[in-house]
């Protein structure tokens, strides 16, 4: 053992009386169940103070009396007095009922840590108490489980909108189950065309319309987010149905597949696992299946629940504090009613999920030079970390963030809550895993950047979210820059979208960002459920940005597409495995004015010393008809000062040979989305990659996505390439907490499910792997109309939803 391990150990070990020796003020509040009472002690020179305490409102208060240039410490476990060897750690949990405050001055300088040999958490849930009552017969189905409900009013004393069992969270109850949607039949007419839809009464279920729609929520999907919405009426005579508040209903658009499904009744309650808690009887029904030696839910291990919604914990105006080795635990979302009637009005109308206005762990007020290291926050109903209001100086370290509502870390502002800089800046997030989002509001990213600069997001491993992985920017058109000076490095970003949301990147910018650096990411597996998984996606008016030694591959769209904007460098990276059909590079140049009067039309990008990779192998796009041989390498026409030179373009299923898919030149005003369709030998005629070379750049094994270049690489010789690999990306930490398995009932680990059945008449995405966690896209060709699930995830009982039959309308 190092020494620098042995220090909080021997630390862990001293009694109160034997640090006389300090010469500082410091103060130590142990905080645990085992202590029922308060116990004061100090020592002689009246300059350490230990305190032993069984709440966290005594901590806190306690704590608070000394004085802030006291070095204080609040500490989740036992004192550990007597000599022993620390291997195994104890669990202390502080569970509080309301949001826990930290506010400046008084608790500047503070210290929220576990005591060392103790796993600390501060929890806002509660274990549900109570008796099962089973279903007759094999005890295979819903069983119930009667609540505490408050003698006055006749309300649960317990509402919430989050069930997590053993640690994992479980299904709120939705028709049809995950992975199928229904479908829109017709949309309103006119000014009604917000306020509802016709269904189809195949898709709706009309058991819940019966039992009565109050607590009823019904998600539809738009292109990049979702509306969650109460329903105000249902008219079985003609099909259609109300919503509480106007949403976006977009019929005609092609991704958002017109899908929509319902949540939160009882008669959904049809699978293993999902839930669902009859407010008016204090009911819990949940569908369980006894497996093995499991015979009964309480085998299961403890049903918690959340009873804090929105911020667990809040830092105002706080400097200099520290939060350390501890797990923040079960935070809710739409319990009020002002809470819901957010997500009512704003869900579906802005991006990224940043209508919500409070998160599990919230920074604001100016907070500054606040640390979190090795923290773990999870079972978040929005966000797991916002930082705002003008805090900077704030360090997230080998922290982990995963199994959250929206999203996972999010830093400054931006409409609908604030449309200008609140002065956010200097946040830095290193070693830490974001993983596991979009369980209640789909568009939330992993980790979202708004209004904010001087930021930097490194060697982080963001993962299975259903919008972008990292989002950087929220200005768009050419407007003044309100993010910039923002580095993005060494980030693993994989598994985005995942067959849900349309139109995203695993790395996305928006707006004039000068002074930001994208370099050394490896960014994978990007699929949507329609069109536009990109790579790295530099959306409207993204300026001034430099993109460099990035490995980006298997991407449904574009390894890297730039939607309009000047000044950008792309330069030495590897582009690979882009599907779809539309380019493994694409810059798309709206056309017309904005109102800042830039033409959109004009863009600019220097594009050197790539690599772009192309097999042809894999799905063709359903909507455009688009076979495998039709894959171009660019996709559009390119305008504006573009230079593109001494880069290696290679087609691996085709021996090298590429298709005329060079872009073609526009120097008129004429506009034209798709037209890429030059040969080599006519792009490098108008000056374009007259040194680029066209041969395979001999990777060490593409197949199975080494793309690091062998010694023989014709890229080597390439002058001003620069070697480089991606190594050392993602977290230096070894912290897997957040990571998926798929167990069997037997104990045995399911760590991949292997290639999946394609329906004929159809296909599946093109990924990587198919390991465990993996959601695949499933969709018919064009003309075929199809019949099963949309996404299936790879889990130990194999790929989910069953098979998909793909029929044409004569059949």
């Amino acid at each position: 053992m190092e020494l620098r391990l042995l220090m909080p150990l021997l630390l862990a070990v001293t009694k109160c009386s034997e640090t006389s020796a300090k010469k500082q003020c410091v103060v130590d509040v142990y905080l645990s169940s085992a202590y029922n009472k308060v116990e004061f002690e100090s020592n002689n020179n009246n300059n350490y103070h230990c305190v032993k305490v069984p709440s966290w409102n005594e901590a806190h208060r306690i704590a608070r009396t000394y004085s802030n240039s006291c070095q204080r410490s609040i500490i989740i476990g036992q004192q550990l007095l007597d000599t022993v060897n620390v291997r195994v750690k104890t669990k202390e949990t502080v569970q509080v009922d309301a949001t826990v405050v930290l506010e400046g001055p008084k608790d500047s300088n503070i210290t929220v840590r576990s005591a060392y040999g103790v796993q600390g958490t501060l929890s806002g849930g509660i274990a549900l108490q109570g008796s099962w009552v089973a279903p007759e017969g094999s005890g295979s189905g819903i069983w119930k489980l009667q609540l505490q409900a408050q003698s006055k009013t006749g309300t649960c004393d317990t509402q919430f909108n989050q069930l997590f069992v053993n640690g994992s969270r479980a299904t709120r109850a939705r028709h049809p189950n995950t992975g199928s949607f229904s479908v829109i039949s017709a949309p309103l007419n006119g000014t009604e065309a917000s306020s509802g839809f016709v269904y189809n009464q195949s898709d709706f279920p009309a058991v819940a319309i019966a039992a009565g729609i109050e607590d009823v929520n019904i998600v539809v999907y738009a292109s990049w987010q979702a509306s969650r919405r109460k329903l105000r009426a249902v008219y079985p005579n003609n099909s259609t149905l109300y919503f509480e508040t106007p949403a976006s209903v977009q019929f005609s658009y092609a991704n958002t597949g017109r899908r929509y499904y319902t949540e939160n009744f009882v008669q959904a309650v049809d699978e293993p696992g999902e839930w669902f808690l009859d407010k008016k009887s204090c009911t819990l029904f949940y569908y369980f299946e006894p497996t093995g030696d499991i015979t009964h839910p309480n085998q299961l291990g403890d049903f918690m629940v959340p009873v804090v919604s929105g911020d667990l914990l809040r830092m105002e105006n706080i400097f200099g504090a520290t939060v350390s080795d501890i797990t923040v635990e079960f935070a809710d979302w739409g319990i009020t009613d002002s809470e819901w009637n957010r997500v009512a009005e704003h869900s579906g109308t802005v991006q990224a999920a940043s209508f919500l206005n409070t998160s599990c762990v919230h920074v604001t007020d100016n907070s500054s030079f606040v640390t979190f290291n090795n923290v773990v926050i999870r079972h978040s109903g929005e966000y797991g970390l916002w930082v705002h209001g003008g805090s900077s100086n704030i360090s997230v370290m080998n922290s982990t963030i995963y199994d959250v509502g929206a999203g996972g870390i999010r830093i400054g502002v931006g409409k609908p809550l604030v449309d200008t800089p609140d002065g956010t800046e200097s946040v830095m997030i290193v070693d830490t895993v974001v993983a596991h989002g979009s369980n209640v509001f789909h568009e939330g990213n992993g980790i979202l950047l708004q209004k904010s600069s001087y930021n930097t997001i490194s060697h982080c491993e963001v993962a299975f979210f259903s919008h972008c992985g990292i989002s950087v920017g929220w200005t768009w058109d050419y407007r003044p820059s309100e993010a910039h000076n923002n580095l993005i490095e060494y980030n693993h970003v994989h598994d985005i979208g995942n067959g849900d949301l349309s139109d995203f990147g695993g790395i996305y910018l928006l707006g004039i960002s000068h002074g930001t650096v994208v370099q050394y990411n490896n960014v994978h597996d990007a699929y949507p459920f329609f069109k536009y998984g990109h790579g790295i996606y530099l959306d409207q008016a993204s300026s001034d940005i430099d993109v460099k030694m990035n490995v980006v591959h298997h991407t449904e769209a574009s390894n890297f597409l730039l939607h309009y904007g000047v000044n950008n460098t792309i330069h030495n990276n590897i582009f690979a495995y882009a599907t779809g059909g539309y380019g493994s590079v694409w810059q798309n140049s709206d056309p017309g004015q904005p109102t800042t009067g830039v033409d959109r039309r004009t863009s600019s990008l220097d594009f050197t010393h790539n690599i772009v990779y192309l097999d042809d192998v894999g799905p063709s796009d359903p909507s455009d008809g688009l076979g495998a041989s039709n894959w171009p390498l660019f996709a559009t026409p390119y305008r504006g000062n573009n230079s593109f030179d001494f880069n290696c373009y290679y087609n691996a299923s085709s021996n090298g040979v590429l298709t005329a898919t060079f872009p073609s030149w526009i120097a008129d005003d004429s506009y034209s989305r798709y037209n890429a369709n030059r040969s080599l030998l006519e792009w490098q005629k108008v000056g374009q990659d007259v040194h680029s070379i066209v041969t395979n750049p001999l990777f060490a094994n593409a197949t199975y996505c080494n793309f690091s270049l062998l010694s023989a690489s014709p890229m080597l010789q390439v002058p001003g390439y620069i070697d480089f690999n991606i190594n050392t990306v993602g977290p230096r930490s070894s912290n897997h907490i957040w990571k998926t398995k798929c167990i069997k009932s037997n104990g045995e680990e399911v760590k991949s499910c292997g290639s999946p059945p394609i329906p004929a008449n159809g296909g599946v995405s093109h990924r990587s792997n198919y390991n465990c966690g993996a959601t695949i896209r499933v969709f018919c060709n064009s003309g075929y109309s199809q019949y099963g699930p949309m996404s299936r995830t790879c889990t130990a009982s194999g790929w989910t939803g069953g098979d998909v039959t793909c029929v044409t309308e004569a059949e």
